[in-house]
């Protein structure tokens, strides 16, 4: 068991690792890297002034970034893998923060390849098939905006791993009474709310979710001979949440001077965006649309009542951390979490929404072939519309269409008006095109090795090479080519890649034969 699920992991993680960019370029990714920086090199939290503005300052006068340092707990372990590099290869000044910023990217395809490895655990947990739950948790990483942000250094990755593991680890407690998955579901809801201090309002969600299984599985009325049965369970949880939540208050107490005052919670008025306005863009818009960057996603609609059936006290829950999660966004000024592929803050719900559905489809497929043929079509659109986004980095296509500098306050109703609500200027269609005139740039000679300079500047080009980053085709290999490294070395290194790809491919085929013959 354990070896079909390393070969997974390994699988998963190779085709993270080919289509990645390894870069940091928006300036949450530039403020995660900064932190993780200070942390390793300076031993502070607070990061240079000037570089990026999301964030505050301390009471000690110094800049930190807004929010939790949840992240940064991945973050500077990896930030101190790639100084190591440096320092083992002797990588040259001018290369060796791209070295740094390579290397601390990989977080996110890990994160997502633990991603893919937990929804085939879980859907197995549920009844499922080895060959229907790979096939599931592919169609998660690689046919929904997953895809893209394994590619990132944002932290919704994390939170996404973290709220899955919250809710389907006491659905695993309370099937098996195995306290590990007391102590991994208290984890993972404590680590989020560090990595992000508003999700506090998803504990009671998780806990009441807890009790409720511990109730009808344990606790009979007037049964107080059991009660330990509830209580002890209980304790694991809020011991665990409660270390997390301690050390997130004691953070903002000595950096902003408060328990609950954090560099976000400095914004002015941050949840005064009109709810219905943000539920329609979260949701229907033709820029930011869940259903439109997880077409599979569409399901939930037919799968919902057959879940509810069979698992209603799962059903419920998963249908709260959800409409919160819509809620809460709904009425965040910054909506839409703008340059940015798709609804970024509905990621963590995805792949609740794939549990749901990957059941439903498991159970009905063999029965309905109109089913069978529509989740193929969805799985190759949803294919289609990452690849643009994989293709050309997500904040390119603002600059393209001039809503990049912005020219309004988030608070603005037309503010990123185009992209978000004018079908003509979604970047579904609009990624395509742009990656369209990138390609016959590069085809034309217009673009290719730039000149890099040896500074701490996000882009550290020239002004004329700065003009070009709108046109870069946002893959590792790439970027090599346009750092000057050989072509042939390029070529065999995407060689190299696609046959491991390959190779644990079909090392994953030959382990789930195994494990169906079981």
């Amino acid at each position: 068991m354990k070896e079909t699920y390393i070969h997974l992991f390994i699988f998963f993680l190779s085709v993270n690792l080919l289509f990645t960019g390894g870069r940091i370029a928006s300036s949450d990714e530039t403020a995660y890297f900064l932190e993780a920086q200070s942390v390793v090199e300076r031993g502070t939290l607070a990061i240079p002034t000037g570089i990026v503005n999301n964030g505050a300052f301390g009471v000690d006068g110094r800049f930190y970034v807004g929010g939790g340092v949840g992240y940064t707990l991945l973050g500077a372990p990896m930030y101190a893998l790639g100084l190591l590099v440096t320092k083992i290869l002797s990588i040259p000044e001018a290369y060796s923060l791209f070295v740094l910023k390579g290397i601390f990217t990989l977080i996110n395809p890990i994160l997502c390849a633990l991603l893919g490895l937990l929804m085939i655990h879980y859907l197995r947990f549920m009844g499922v098939s080895w060959g229907f739950a790979f096939l599931w948790a592919s169609a998660l990483l690689f046919t929904t905006n997953v895809f893209v942000y394994s590619k990132s250094s944002m932290r919704e990755p994390l939170i996404t791993v973290c709220v899955l593991m919250a809710i389907m680890e006491i659905f695993t407690f309370g099937r098996t009474s195995l306290r590990k998955h007391l102590h991994l579901a208290g984890i993972a809801a404590g680590w989020l709310v560090l990595i992000k201090p508003s999700f506090l309002i998803f504990v009671p969600v998780f806990g009441s979710y807890l009790v409720w299984v511990l109730y009808d599985n344990r606790l009979r009325v007037k049964d107080w001979l059991r009660a330990a049965n509830v209580v002890i369970p209980v304790s694991i949880f809020s011991a665990w949440v409660s270390v997390f939540i301690g050390m997130a208050v004691c953070y903002n107490w000595l950096i902003f001077g408060g328990p609950f005052t954090s560099g976000y919670s400095k914004i002015q008025n941050p949840f005064s965006n009109p709810f219905l306005v943000g539920v329609y863009g979260l949701l229907f818009s033709s820029g930011k649309s869940l259903f439109l960057y997880a077409p599979l996603t569409i399901l939930i609609f037919p799968a919902a009542r057959c879940f509810l059936q069979r698992e209603f006290k799962l059903f419920t829950v998963i249908a709260i951390v959800c409409c919160t999660f819509i809620a809460l966004h709904a009425k965040f000024v910054a909506w839409a979490g703008d340059g940015s592929w798709g609804p970024r803050y509905l990621l963590p719900i995805v792949p609740l929404l794939f549990i749901v559905i990957g059941t439903y489809v498991y159970e009905t497929i063999k029965k309905n072939r109109t089913l069978h043929f529509m989740i193929q079509m969805l799985a190759v659109i949803g294919l289609l519309i990452q690849f643009g986004g994989m293709t050309i980095y997500l904040g390119s296509y603002y600059r393209y269409l001039g809503e990049y500098p912005y020219t309004r306050e988030f608070s603005d109703p037309e503010f990123l008006y185009k992209s978000h609500f004018v079908p003509n200027y979604s970047p579904v269609v609009g990624h395509w095109e742009l990656m369209g005139e990138a390609i016959s740039k590069h085809w034309n000679g217009d673009i290719g090795v730039l000149s890099i300079r040896a500074t701490d500047e996000r882009i550290p080009l020239s002004e004329e090479d700065r003009s070009k980053v709108t046109y870069l085709i946002d893959y590792w290999f790439m970027y090599l080519y346009y750092a000057g490294v050989s072509k042939t070395l390029i070529l065999l290194s995407v060689i190299v890649m696609v046959g491991f790809v390959i190779v644990t491919g079909w090392n994953v085929r030959r382990q789930l034969q195994k494990v169906e013959i079981q």
